[in-house]
């Protein structure tokens, strides 16, 4: 199955996945933000999700996909306050020709560590956060299904 984000983004969704209904994102992610889709896999323990944020023109034409990154794990360091969070380090990524920029981490919920990978990219006048979530003990075969799922990401337009 393929979904299509924004008429802008086709995303393979892998065997196993559901697409997460809004009361499933906000019990996950603690908020109720409408620019976020996300599927989940119940057996893996592993949820894929993409958030986007509208830029204007002149924001745009300036935003830095590398700055963004940096950013953005400040403010997800804070959102992680009390879990144990472990900052892996940052990392660059080809999306569909397009360069990601995006980090590694590990965080503590209840007595589970769980791994998350975010890359972060600009299309058009939008900039993207694909986040892979799973657990740490399933590290490498994630890593390999986020892999294929990167693969089957394209732009429409």
């Amino acid at each position: 199955m393929t979904e299509i984000i924004n008429q802008e983004i086709s995303i393979g969704v892998p065997d196993g996945f559901h697409i997460m209904s809004k009361e499933e994102l906000t019990k996950v992610y603690v908020t109720n933000d409408p620019n976020r889709w996300g599927i989940w896999d119940h057996d893996r323990h592993v949820i894929i999700s993409i958030l986007w944020q509208d830029l204007n023109a002149f924001t745009a034409m300036l935003a830095d996909i590398d700055a963004a990154a940096v950013k953005n794990e400040q403010l997800t360091k804070k959102g992680y306050e009390g879990h144990d969070y472990v900052m892996e380090g940052f990392h660059d990524a080809d999306i569909s020709g397009t360069h990601a920029r995006g980090y590694s981490f590990t965080y503590r919920i209840q007595d589970i560590i769980q791994h998350v990978d975010t890359l972060l990219f600009k299309a058009n006048k939008r900039i993207y956060s694909i986040n892979f979530i799973g657990r740490n003990e399933n590290r490498e075969q994630d890593h390999e299904l986020f892999e294929e799922v990167l693969k089957n990401v394209s732009f429409l337009k």
